[in-house]
């Protein structure tokens, strides 16, 4: 997935049910709506 280039983004209530060593890689929405909003300012 990283390969290509893409991230996963999950509601963060989902985020730990990811393993602890994979939850540092995925976006939760909140991070990744607040990401999107900085960078079309």
């Amino acid at each position: 997935m990283y390969k290509y280039n893409v991230c996963l983004v999950v509601p963060k209530q989902y985020l730990t049910s990811f393993p602890k060593d994979f939850r540092e890689r995925i976006l939760t929405l909140d991070s990744f709506v607040n990401h999107i909003q900085a960078t079309q300012k």
